[in-house]
């Protein structure tokens, strides 16, 4: 899945919500030049230039244990991670916000 940040503040509780029913990750690459030479591992995507179009690609698998889980039928209650883990609940995930604070989200 591919996300470009537009308003973080607004896409929060999707991410927190998001990683609650699915496993994620960034995809890593680094480029060869014609030489064969290496550049360093980096965030695909994260070499775009301007900090306002940074972009992820990441990997994602539903979660198997979540196939058992009851899907809210409201947003509000999906967003704010009701259903999640088996509970009712209000809860969330971290994940995104990590991979922002490791620096994922430099370019």
């Amino acid at each position: 899945m591919s996300y470009k940040i537009r308003s973080l503040p607004k896409e929060t509780p999707f991410w927190s919500a998001f990683g609650l029913w699915f496993l994620f990750e960034p995809v890593i690459a680094r480029r060869i030049n014609a030489n064969h030479s290496t550049s360093e591992w980096q965030r695909f995507g994260s070499d775009m230039g301007d900090d306002e179009d940074q972009a992820f690609i990441f990997v994602a698998y539903r979660r198997p244990e979540s196939l058992n889980w009851t899907i809210p039928t409201g947003d509000s209650d999906l967003l704010g991670g009701v259903g999640a883990w088996g509970t009712n609940e209000r809860k969330s995930d971290e994940t995104f916000e990590t991979f922002l604070f490791m620096g994922l989200g430099e370019g």
